[in-house]
């Protein structure tokens, strides 16, 4: 198991085995000939890589890591790993293709790297399993996805994105599910801690492919949705409907024309959830334990930070009785929430816990920012 390393001003004529003989692109690191293997790491300096990346290394049988070193231990300098389709400038109109494509490659963890597509997805993956997005932003500019997944039909995925911000304009986060000809599907998605934003669409998106058979195995938890015609839309009937398909807990869903919506009833199993939504909260949707919070407080905390002279507390839980107490349940909730706060018992809803109380000398200083790898 070997580590290497890319960096902007590195070279891939380059050995890429240390920091100073290192690559200059991602699309190279990852591609057929550079002779970064199945359980290798890749350490990614921060800086701008504009380049549209297909993974073409031969497929991994085990975890194999791409991480952003944002923090700047690895390569002395901190910052943003990012990855854009924007190949010219920030000015230029950039590729349709994502920022970041794997297809038939198992076993990556992608960490603390911002995929940000032009007129493309920022992340998309088909025919893979074990794929794991860790602490990282997913966007684009243009009318595709921040994240798109395709699951094969008759395989459990067993894909986990968490920790990360998903951002785009419509069906932000879209999951397409190839059927099998007959039978039930696990497809193995867990989705937690993500706070994912849309501007006119939804923010998760579930549709299918191929194949008239049913899907299940999907579990969303802890995550906050933001913005546009709903929250979490299944769009087939595919998804079983005798048992649910997609669970969701422990979710805060904000500013929806329709937070929640099903194909057909029974789809869609939901409970500890905090509703502020504009017109319908539940679509074929039902909730019979009746654990959730309608119409409450906001949740998210826009200008506590600037008012008690904290900075960079856009998008925490409010330190609002009955958020900082908890409104979840801790059965399938994350140990830590989604800046690596240790969650209580019972946790809050949403993808972030309350930020600690201000202190008797002034205001607590605040544990988090928006740029993925830099909280």
């Amino acid at each position: 198991m070997a580590t290497y390393y890319v960096k902007p001003t590195g070279s891939n004529g380059a050995a890429g085995t240390s920091t100073g003989a290192a690559w200059a692109t991602i699309t190279y690191a990852l591609g057929a000939s550079s002779g970064f293997a199945s359980g290798d790491t890749l350490w990614v300096a921060a800086g701008v890589y504009r380049e549209v990346c297909t993974v073409g290394m031969t497929n991994p049988t085990a975890t194999t890591y791409i991480k952003g070193d944002t923090d700047g231990a690895i390569f002395g300098t901190a910052g943003e790993c990012r990855i854009t389709g924007f190949t010219t400038n920030d000015d230029t109109t950039g590729s349709a293709s994502a920022a970041m494509a794997v297809t038939s490659k198992n076993y990556l963890y992608f960490q603390n790297l911002k995929f940000e597509g032009a007129a493309g997805s920022g992340f998309t993956s088909a025919s893979s399993t074990n794929l794991t997005l860790d602490k990282c932003i997913c966007t684009t500019t243009g009318s595709s996805h921040g994240i798109r997944i395709d699951i094969s039909a008759n395989v459990t995925a067993n894909h986990l994105v968490k920790n990360c911000f998903i951002i785009g304009r419509s069906n932000v986060f879209q999951i397409v599910g190839n059927a099998p000809s007959s039978g039930n599907q696990d497809m193995g998605m867990t989705i937690e801690n993500c706070f994912i934003v849309t501007s006119i669409g939804n923010c998760i998106f579930f549709t299918t492919g191929s194949g008239t058979g049913t899907l299940s195995g999907v579990k969303v938890t802890n995550c906050t949705t933001l913005g546009g015609t709903g929250g979490i839309f299944i769009n087939t009937a595919l998804y079983r409907s005798s048992t649910a398909s997609v669970t969701v807990r422990n979710c805060l869903l904000l500013a929806h024309t329709n937070s929640l919506v099903a194909n057909v009833s029974g789809q869609m199993d939901e409970d500890y959830c905090r509703f502020v939504t504009f017109s319908t909260q539940r679509t074929l949707v039902t909730n019979t334990l009746g654990n959730d919070i309608s119409n409450g407080v906001y949740g998210l905390d826009f200008t506590g930070g600037f008012i008690t002279g904290a900075a960079r507390n856009l998008f925490l839980m409010p330190n609002i009785n009955g958020v900082v107490s908890g409104d979840g349940t801790a059965t399938g909730a994350p140990a830590t929430d989604i800046y690596g706060y240790t969650r209580p018992s019972p946790p809050s809803v949403g993808a972030a816990e309350a930020n600690p109380l201000p202190t008797a000398g002034g205001a607590t200083e605040p544990r988090l920012g928006l740029n993925a790898g830099l909280n």
